[in-house]
């Protein structure tokens, strides 16, 4: 590699970093990160580390980032729990350089790296609260140390690193599941493949599968337990129809209070009813969220990827019969792909680990074009150029964006206060502001369709949407529902009009007149903000 070479590579990953850690400094406002990714350790430093809260169901998931995540909030400077999520993302760029280079060498290794950094979904993730990055880390981990590992079984380290990994991912997010089940599905299959003709390759073959997967149950099975103790369910809330069964009362009574249930419509017929898409449209998922994806936009998958990314990697298999590696690599990507479109409703977030093999995929094929190409260098490196170019290009526009949106510099240059900055990310921020000042210490807020964002509240609250209709079914008249409240200490509610009306637009007449007259006689406005209501509980009515 020359010194130009390493002096643009070394100026391309500053620009990043100083990038991300610019667009960090800023409040975090993301959704997840008030529901649960801060709202958790929170809780944590009042009540106890890894405490739950019945009614959050996200407090029974795994939550090894959100336990990093302890630090930053108990110093009072939640910003740092961004740059927490981003050196996972660093270290994963740091996987696939040693990786490449490992097969390559260092020029296209930094260039995998520097790919990785720049996607779309990536930076989006960089500068969040989340702990998809993390999840992204071990896996990358763990598949890479399978690849290793299958072409000298012997090294048993690899296996070991693997396993290990595996369960870090599991221990992090749910979501790791599916992946790791891929994964030990390749591990088998293509060991098998690889040495088929070896002796005692099926005896090998179960000790090698069993290895890898005890390791990853063992370094996930204290979530797993705590889940069992809690509820009866070790993957909690996940197939609790399940696990309920065999759970005992005690247990489920841990529980909170259940939503209605409600029928899971296929994810093929929910995107029909939502979005009007035919179902050839639906089928072409798998290459949709290539290029369609957009932030903040589940119907476009929530996320966005880059074009260029499919491009690439399928130079590898045109017209060249890949190597094992880039079959297995390949497949794990099918799979997840095929699995997700029919399992859920596609999200990037959920497919999140094939964006390491497919990085892979495509620097392996890029480099195989070039190889193709060599007897005219010229040629072959004014199509790489090109195509790297057009990629980069791509996901500059999206940084540009994506700074725009989140505007930092009025709040790093001290232009804005922190509660100026949030209340513009948030309109609803002031109320929650004004609910801390008037709920008193023997209160509680009630909030109703919040979308459960409770970091910022610094009152006691509960935030079961379907409390006051659950309390109105059992009442006949607004005074008993103004004393049922005040029986459970809610003094204040805050609420987002437009759902609540069109979800009390379906139930009973009688539930509907016994609401509307509350909020008519018993409770006064104290403040409105965008969709949002504070109301105050006026107990000087009651009976």
């Amino acid at each position: 590699m020359s010194k130009i070479q390493k002096i643009l590579f070394t100026l391309a990953y500053m620009l990043i970093i100083v990038f991300v850690i610019v667009i960090s400094t800023v409040p975090p406002v993301s959704r997840d990160a008030q529901t649960h990714h801060l709202a958790l350790p929170k809780i944590w430093l009042s009540e106890g580390i890894l405490s739950v809260v019945p009614e959050m169901e996200f407090s029974y998931y795994p939550q090894l980032i959100d336990l990093l995540y302890i630090l930053p909030v108990a110093l009072d400077y939640d910003i740092a729990a961004k740059y927490i999520h981003f050196i996972f993302a660093l270290g994963t760029a740091l996987l696939i350089f040693l990786f490449v280079r490992k097969y390559l060498n260092s020029f296209w290794g930094l260039m995998g790296g520097l790919m990785f950094l720049t996607l779309p979904i990536i930076l989006k993730l960089s500068v969040t609260v989340y702990v998809d990055l993390g999840l992204l880390f071990f896996f990358t981990a763990s598949l890479f140390s399978i690849l290793i590992w299958l072409e000298k079984p012997e090294k048993i380290r690899w296996l070991i690193i693997a396993g290990i990994s595996s369960g870090l991912a599991l221990s992090t997010k749910y979501n790791a599941m599916l992946s790791v089940t891929i994964l030990t599905l390749l591990l088998g299959y293509f060991y098998i493949k690889i040495y088929k003709n070896k002796e005692d390759t099926q005896t090998h073959f179960l000790k090698y599968l069993s290895i890898f997967s005890i390791l990853a149950i063992m370094v996930f099975s204290p979530w797993a337990v705590r889940n069992i103790k809690l509820t009866g369910n070790p993957v909690y809330p996940l197939y609790d129809s399940v696990f309920s069964k065999f759970s005992d009362t005690n247990q489920s009574d841990q529980k909170t209070l259940i939503l209605p249930k409600q029928e899971q419509l296929k994810p093929f017929t929910l995107r029909h009813i939502l979005y009007q898409e035919p179902p050839l449209y639906t089928m072409a998922l798998p290459i949709r969220v290539f290029y369609e994806g957009q932030d903040d936009k589940p119907q476009y998958f929530d996320g966005k990827l880059n074009p260029m990314l499919l491009l690439f990697s399928l130079l590898l298999f045109m017209g060249l019969k890949g190597s094992w590696r880039h079959q297995f690599l390949a497949s794990f990507v099918v799979i997840t792909l095929v699995y997700t479109m029919f399992a859920t409703d596609m999200r990037i977030r959920y497919i999140i680990t094939i964006v390491p093999p497919m990085i892979l995929l495509a620097v392996f094929g890029l480099y195989h074009l070039s190889q193709r190409l060599k007897s005219s260098p010229s040629i072959a490196r004014g199509i790489t150029i090109t195509a790297l170019t057009i990629y980069f290009l791509y996901n500059l526009s999206y940084a540009k964006d994506l700074y725009y949106k989140t505007d930092p510099l009025p709040y790093i240059t001290g232009e804005i206060s922190r509660e100026e900055y949030i209340s513009n990310q948030l309109p609803y921020y002031s109320l929650n502001q004004l609910a801390n000042k008037v709920v008193p210490k023997d209160g509680k807020l009630l909030g109703i369709y919040t979308g459960f964002r409770r970091y910022y509240l610094d009152v006691p609250h509960t935030l079961q949407s379907e409390l006051l209709v659950h309390l109105a079914n059992k009442v006949s008249n607004a005074n008993d529902l103004a004393t049922e409240l005040t029986r459970k200490q809610i003094t204040h509610i805050l609420i987002r009009v437009d759902v609540f009306n069109n979800s009390l637009a379906e139930e009973r007449s009688e539930v509907h007149a016994v609401i509307t007259d509350f909020f008519n006689q018993k409770v006064m406005l104290l403040d409105s903000k965008d969709r949002f209501s504070l109301y105050e509980i006026n107990n000087g009515n009651l009976p």
